[in-house]
């Protein structure tokens, strides 16, 4: 399994952090170091817990996507749009 992690360096020493949680964060004095220390950070987080993915219903104009894709009325709206596009004269 893959996580994205940040590592940068602060007052010389490399800092790991999860992406998206920066309260998982591991330093040490080397960036090898340091992203060993979150591996293992990972894999204890991963060991007593359950990694799940949850949908979040679309809300708002992103609820819209694709709602009409297969309305008869927009596809032939669109095809009446591309033809009078391609008929124009090109520069």
């Amino acid at each position: 399994m893959s996580f994205a992690v940040f590592v940068h360096k602060v007052n010389g020493h490399f800092e790991a952090t999860l992406a998206g949680s920066p309260e998982v964060l591991a330093s040490a004095l080397t960036r090898e170091e340091a992203l060993a220390e979150i591996q293992t950070i990972l894999q204890k987080r991963i060991w007593h817990g359950e990694l799940v993915l949850v949908e979040a219903p679309l809300q708002g104009i992103a609820a819209l996507a694709g709602k009409y894709g297969d309305d008869p009325t927009l596809t032939q709206i669109r095809e009446d749009i591309y033809k009078a596009r391609d008929a124009e004269p090109k520069e």
